[in-house]
């Protein structure tokens, strides 16, 4: 009886272990496989690039017997055709006949690189997206059309065959579906064109055919993923994100992180992020990026040290970033110490994110400053767009996007499950787990996801939640972790003094005090014309735009003041006045001054016009204190005896200012009356006429514009007209 007891815990342990053993060997094997995104146009880097990808999965499914899939993701735009038919031969070829491709369309593909999707064996669309129009209205030459044939004949992929292809191609090609009901009672459907469709009802005389169109002559043979699904043609599923394709053929979320390669030395290179995120910054940023890009940096490394700042900056950045995965660099995000609010944005659009193990990222959610410098949540609309660039984000990177978009919404919580099919740890949100297509097991809520608390981890949480590499203690193990060697040192360039000033200069008051400074210095120009003060005018407005060059400022709003002053410069020179010409002029100055003044991202709302609103103030009331200061100038400044010779003044201005006897006299010289004789009177230019200046007629001073070319000083003149204050003269031969 002992020994019975003895043995029967061991025969449950072995029965036990025999069922897990049955159940490992029903189970099929996770597939192992690699996200990788195909960029327009298509050249040698990126067939180098998926050949050597594709090979390598071919190698592993060889070895550990394991199916395995390529998951191209094709972005919109057109390619050479001796490229594309590179590809499409590459993913035809027999030596890749193990590896399962699958072309992955999430934005519309048109063009000969729609040939690549067809090359593959199945294709995912998004529903919104289309795929087709190959020839883009203009008909392939025959042996192209010739290439797509055979290629779609080996009838890799089961959705597509050549009639299929051939209205993708022609846009007068008719696309038919045939349904065959046999005298059997057997049903077979066909994709085929007009002529396929007459011989199955020559050969089928006593068959039910049923026929439907799918494309008719003179359309562009274009179809979405949700039409191409519901025709049961093109298409194995339809998906939305880079997730759901994952999920699709049960591949670990490491698979949606593409892998860098690198050939012959690795090219590191150091960008330091620190301090709050605001235009210069920016600046700065896009300086060193391209600088090393233009040192072919293979690996470019994000030293982020920063409490946030401007998100629209941020995002930007952060796509930047992402971007650079189509060039073939690795990107890094190093946070020794916090990387919060925007610059969790930015982290999260580097490949991977390493992080000391006090360190902390998130906090991301969209804040609005109000009344009295007090801190609001953002509105929903807001919020809502947030979440969507940290979940474009983190699914392009391979992150939980679940616990990205609770970087910014503090009432999402997050669950930690296990995937029953792979075993796999999986954090997915409360509607992702009610749109998954499989049951999960017991779900464990994410602590830092809890009601009314924005996701905030250190480095080692951010590892347990996906969302970071392991931590690391410094460079030097960085260094290590990323296969740089020991010799290379990586000193980032720091911001300089140059760097500094203009950010002092982009400030609120600096720009207040160089659009004060530089519209008096035009006031006084027009009056003196010495040269100096225009020079000074020059020198204000640069700065002005300067300091904010590559930030809030570019070619547009440069190009829209010069336009601007050019439009005041006609009004005041050629065509006297105050007309449209000035009117307009003035504005776009102050216009293209605003813009610059302001980052203009998205699309036009309400609360994106609001920003606008602290620079409009600033200029505004920067131009009331010029036309303040300009009317007193205008007073004092011909009284003063240094300048009492070179200011331009109307006629008779000193006396009229300070003789008792002539205040409320309109004009009691008479000069500025045509009825009294100034007309046709003869004097001579004191000044360059250009075309305003001074003239002396008679015994008086006068202010005159020149009715024709500029006039030189000595040169004798004769008044022509009249017209107000204005004293219009021309060159003549006569002397007073």
């Amino acid at each position: 009886m002992i020994s019975m007891i003895r043995i029967l815990p061991l025969a449950v342990l072995l029965l036990a272990g025999s069922a897990d053993t049955t159940l490992s060997q029903d189970a099929p094997p996770q597939p192992i496989g690699q996200f990788l995104s195909v960029r327009s146009p298509i050249d040698d880097s990126v067939i180098g690039r998926v050949r050597k990808v594709a090979q390598d999965l071919a190698i592993r499914t060889e070895k550990e017997s394991k199916p395995s899939v390529l998951v191209l993701e094709l972005a919109p735009g057109n390619s050479p055709i001796h490229q594309v038919q590179g590809l499409a031969s590459l993913l035809s070829s027999a030596r890749l006949s193990r590896v399962r491709t699958v072309a992955w369309i999430p934005k519309s593909v048109t063009g000969l690189t729609a040939v690549v999707a067809l090359s593959c064996n199945e294709i995912v669309m998004h529903p919104d997206a289309n795929l087709g129009d190959i020839s883009r209205g203009e008909p392939l030459d025959e042996a192209s059309r010739q290439f797509v044939q055979t290629l779609v004949e080996k009838r890799r992929n089961a959705k597509v065959n050549w009639p299929l292809a051939r209205g993708m191609l022609d846009r007068n090609a008719e696309v038919i579906r045939a349904t065959v009901t046999g005298e059997d009672k057997t049903v077979k459907s066909r994709v085929v064109g007009p002529g396929e469709l007459q011989l199955i009802q020559k050969s089928n005389p006593k068959a039910v055919i049923e026929v439907s169109r799918i494309k008719d002559s003179d359309d562009l043979g274009l179809f979405s993923g949700e039409q191409a699904r519901r025709l049961d043609i093109l298409v194995t599923q339809t998906a939305e994100t880079r997730s759901d394709v994952a999920a699709i053929y049960g591949l670990p979320a490491r698979a949606m992180k593409e892998e860098k390669s690198s050939k012959g030395e690795t090219i590191a290179r150091l960008i330091k992020i620190d301090g709050p995120i605001e235009p210069m910054l920016h600046r700065f940023f896009n300086q060193q990026l391209a600088r090393a890009i233009s040192e072919k940096a293979t690996v470019i490394i994000f030293e982020i040290d920063s409490p946030g700042g401007l998100l629209t900056l941020a995002e930007t950045m952060a796509n930047d970033i992402a971007a650079l995965e189509e060039r073939g660099i690795h990107t890094v995000a190093w946070i020794p110490r916090e990387a919060i609010s925007g610059a969790a944005i930015v982290a999260l659009g580097c490949d991977d994110i390493y992080m000391h193990s006090e360190a902390r990222i998130g906090d991301a959610a969209p804040i609005e400053m109000k009344e009295g410098m007090a801190f609001e949540r953002a509105p929903e609309k807001v919020l809502s767009y947030t979440r969507e660039v940290l979940r474009t984000l983190a699914e392009k990177k391979g992150r939980p996007p679940g616990l990205a978009e609770a970087m910014a919404d503090k009432d999402l919580k997050v669950f930690r499950v296990v995937n029953p099919q792979t075993g796999e740890i999986q954090f997915k949100t409360e509607a992702e787990l009610h749109a998954a297509k499989q049951e999960f097991g017991d779900r464990q809520l994410v602590a830092e996801t809890r009601e009314d608390n924005l996701l905030t981890v250190n480095g080692r949480q951010a590892h347990e939640l996906q969302l970071a590499e392991p931590p690391v203690s410094g460079m030097e193990e960085l260094k290590q972790r990323l296969g740089i060697p020991r010799a290379v040192e990586l000193r980032a360039i720091e911001r300089t003094w140059v760097d500094n000033v203009a950010s002092m200069l982009s400030g609120g008051g600096a720009a207040f005090m160089l659009f004060f400074f530089g519209s008096i210095l035009i006031y006084l120009e027009l009056h003196t014309q010495v040269g100096l003060c225009g020079i000074g005018s020059a020198v204000c407005f640069t700065l002005f735009f300067w300091a904010r060059w590559g930030g809030t400022a570019g070619w547009l709003e440069l190009a829209l003041f010069l336009l601007g002053l050019a439009l005041v410069a006609i009004e005041i020179f050629l065509i006297p006045g105050f007309g449209v010409f000035g009117i307009s002029g003035g504005l776009l100055v102050f216009i293209a001054l605003v813009m610059a003044s302001e980052t203009m991202t998205g699309s036009p709302s309400f609360q994106g016009l609001q920003k606008f609103g602290a620079p409009t103030a600033t200029l505004m009331g920067s131009l009331l204190t010029v036309i303040a200061v300009a009317a007193v100038i205008s007073h004092y400044l011909p009284q003063l005896p240094l300048l009492r010779r070179i200011v331009l003044e109307p006629p008779g201005a000193g006396e009229l200012a300070f003789d008792p006897q002539l205040v409320g006299s309109p004009d009691p010289t008479g000069l500025l009356n045509a009825d009294h004789g100034l007309v046709g009177q003869v004097g001579g230019a004191i000044s360059v006429l250009r075309p305003a200046g001074k003239a002396k007629i008679g015994d008086e001073l006068v202010d005159v514009v020149s009715d024709g070319p500029f006039i030189n000083p000595g040169t004798a003149i004769e008044v022509v007209r009249v017209e107000g204050n204005r004293v219009f003269v021309r060159e003549t031969h006569e002397t007073s």
